[in-house]
Protein backbone atom coordinates (compact mmCIF):
# COMPACT_ATOMS: atom_id res chain seq x y z
CA UNK A 1 0.00 0.00 0.00
CA UNK A 2 1.37 3.69 -0.88
CA UNK A 3 2.11 5.62 2.79
CA UNK A 4 0.94 8.55 0.70
CA UNK A 5 -2.10 9.76 -0.18
CA UNK A 6 -1.87 10.09 -3.73
CA UNK A 7 1.05 7.90 -4.15
CA UNK A 8 0.99 5.52 -7.22
CA UNK A 9 1.79 2.06 -6.99
CA UNK A 10 4.85 0.69 -9.07
CA UNK A 11 3.27 -1.76 -10.94
CA UNK A 12 4.83 -4.17 -13.49
CA UNK A 13 3.29 -5.89 -16.72
CA UNK A 14 2.52 -9.34 -16.25
CA UNK A 15 5.55 -11.59 -17.41
CA UNK A 16 2.99 -13.79 -20.27
CA UNK A 17 1.88 -10.08 -21.56
CA UNK A 18 5.41 -8.45 -21.98
CA UNK A 19 6.38 -11.57 -23.48
CA UNK A 20 3.57 -10.99 -26.20
CA UNK A 21 5.24 -7.38 -26.58
CA UNK A 22 8.72 -8.19 -26.84
CA UNK A 23 8.01 -11.07 -29.31
CA UNK A 24 5.47 -8.59 -31.10
CA UNK A 25 8.20 -5.77 -30.81
CA UNK A 26 11.95 -7.07 -31.22
CA UNK A 27 10.86 -10.21 -33.22
CA UNK A 28 8.25 -8.54 -35.61
CA UNK A 29 5.67 -11.46 -35.37
CA UNK A 30 1.74 -10.91 -35.49
CA UNK A 31 -0.05 -10.23 -32.54
CA UNK A 32 -1.60 -13.70 -32.65
CA UNK A 33 1.26 -15.92 -33.24
CA UNK A 34 3.25 -14.35 -29.94
CA UNK A 35 0.03 -14.91 -28.25
CA UNK A 36 -0.31 -18.37 -28.86
CA UNK A 37 3.80 -18.64 -28.53
CA UNK A 38 3.42 -17.01 -25.15
CA UNK A 39 0.90 -19.21 -24.19
CA UNK A 40 -2.41 -17.61 -24.48
CA UNK A 41 -5.20 -19.65 -25.78
CA UNK A 42 -6.49 -19.83 -29.58
CA UNK A 43 -9.78 -17.91 -28.30
CA UNK A 44 -8.62 -15.34 -26.57
CA UNK A 45 -9.26 -12.71 -28.00
CA UNK A 46 -6.44 -10.16 -29.06
CA UNK A 47 -8.53 -7.07 -28.36
CA UNK A 48 -8.88 -8.27 -24.40
CA UNK A 49 -4.97 -8.43 -24.13
CA UNK A 50 -4.49 -4.95 -25.37
CA UNK A 51 -7.31 -3.35 -23.13
CA UNK A 52 -5.36 -4.32 -20.14
CA UNK A 53 -3.19 -2.42 -17.69
CA UNK A 54 0.07 -4.26 -18.47
CA UNK A 55 -0.40 -3.49 -21.96
CA UNK A 56 -0.68 0.27 -21.46
CA UNK A 57 2.25 -0.03 -18.80
CA UNK A 58 4.08 -1.65 -21.99
CA UNK A 59 3.18 0.96 -24.41
CA UNK A 60 4.32 3.67 -22.50
CA UNK A 61 7.38 2.31 -20.69
CA UNK A 62 8.72 0.84 -24.53
CA UNK A 63 7.59 3.35 -27.01
CA UNK A 64 9.06 6.63 -26.66
CA UNK A 65 6.95 9.68 -28.00
CA UNK A 66 10.50 10.91 -29.70
CA UNK A 67 10.62 7.64 -31.86
CA UNK A 68 6.87 7.54 -32.36
CA UNK A 69 7.37 11.38 -33.65
CA UNK A 70 10.08 10.37 -35.88
CA UNK A 71 8.48 7.31 -37.74
CA UNK A 72 5.07 9.48 -38.00
CA UNK A 73 7.30 12.46 -39.23
CA UNK A 74 8.39 9.68 -42.00
CA UNK A 75 5.04 8.48 -42.77
CA UNK A 76 3.76 11.95 -43.04
CA UNK A 77 6.05 12.71 -45.68
CA UNK A 78 5.40 9.68 -48.11
CA UNK A 79 5.40 10.21 -51.60
CA UNK A 80 4.47 7.80 -54.55
CA UNK A 81 6.43 7.35 -57.72
CA UNK A 82 4.86 7.86 -60.83
CA UNK A 83 4.98 5.92 -64.02
CA UNK A 84 5.62 2.42 -62.48
CA UNK A 85 5.67 1.26 -66.10
CA UNK A 86 9.19 0.81 -67.84
CA UNK A 87 9.71 3.87 -69.97
CA UNK A 88 12.27 3.36 -72.87
CA UNK A 89 15.33 5.70 -72.40
CA UNK A 90 18.03 4.73 -75.11
CA UNK A 91 16.60 2.48 -77.97
CA UNK A 92 20.01 1.96 -79.22
CA UNK A 93 21.64 0.78 -75.85
CA UNK A 94 18.01 -0.83 -74.56
CA UNK A 95 18.12 0.75 -71.33
CA UNK A 96 14.65 0.90 -69.60
CA UNK A 97 14.57 2.84 -66.92
CA UNK A 98 10.82 4.97 -65.17
CA UNK A 99 10.31 8.68 -64.03
CA UNK A 100 11.39 10.33 -60.86
CA UNK A 101 8.07 12.58 -60.52
CA UNK A 102 6.84 12.28 -56.88
CA UNK A 103 3.60 13.11 -55.63
CA UNK A 104 2.29 13.10 -52.34
CA UNK A 105 0.97 9.62 -51.20
CA UNK A 106 -1.96 10.68 -48.80
CA UNK A 107 -3.63 7.14 -48.00
CA UNK A 108 -0.10 5.93 -46.73
CA UNK A 109 0.27 9.46 -44.97
CA UNK A 110 -3.73 8.95 -42.97
CA UNK A 111 -2.24 5.24 -41.92
CA UNK A 112 0.71 6.77 -40.08
CA UNK A 113 -1.43 9.10 -38.48
CA UNK A 114 -3.92 6.93 -37.44
CA UNK A 115 -2.00 4.42 -36.31
CA UNK A 116 0.32 6.46 -34.12
CA UNK A 117 -2.78 8.37 -32.59
CA UNK A 118 -4.47 4.93 -32.09
CA UNK A 119 -0.86 3.59 -30.14
CA UNK A 120 -0.64 6.31 -27.82
CA UNK A 121 -4.11 6.68 -26.61
CA UNK A 122 -4.46 9.99 -28.25
CA UNK A 123 -7.28 8.71 -30.78
CA UNK A 124 -10.87 9.90 -29.89
CA UNK A 125 -12.01 7.36 -28.70
CA UNK A 126 -16.15 6.67 -29.99
CA UNK A 127 -18.35 8.00 -27.44
CA UNK A 128 -21.99 6.12 -27.21
CA UNK A 129 -24.53 8.11 -28.93
CA UNK A 130 -28.42 8.03 -28.52
CA UNK A 131 -30.76 9.16 -31.04
CA UNK A 132 -33.07 11.79 -29.69
CA UNK A 133 -36.73 12.36 -31.86
CA UNK A 134 -37.70 15.65 -31.09
CA UNK A 135 -40.81 16.65 -32.23
CA UNK A 136 -41.69 20.44 -33.22
CA UNK A 137 -45.47 21.49 -33.09
CA UNK A 138 -45.89 25.24 -34.60
CA UNK A 139 -49.20 26.83 -33.53
CA UNK A 140 -50.41 29.27 -35.75
CA UNK A 141 -53.08 31.81 -34.67
CA UNK A 142 -55.87 32.17 -37.28
CA UNK A 143 -58.95 34.99 -36.76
Amino acid sequence: MPSKIGQKYNIEPKPKIKEVFDKMVKDGKPMNQAMIESGFSKNYVSTKLKKTKSWDILLKREIKDEKLISVLNEGLDATKQSGTGGMLLDTEKGQFGHTDIQYPDYPTRHKYLETGLKLKNYFPKDSPTTAVQVNINRFKDYE
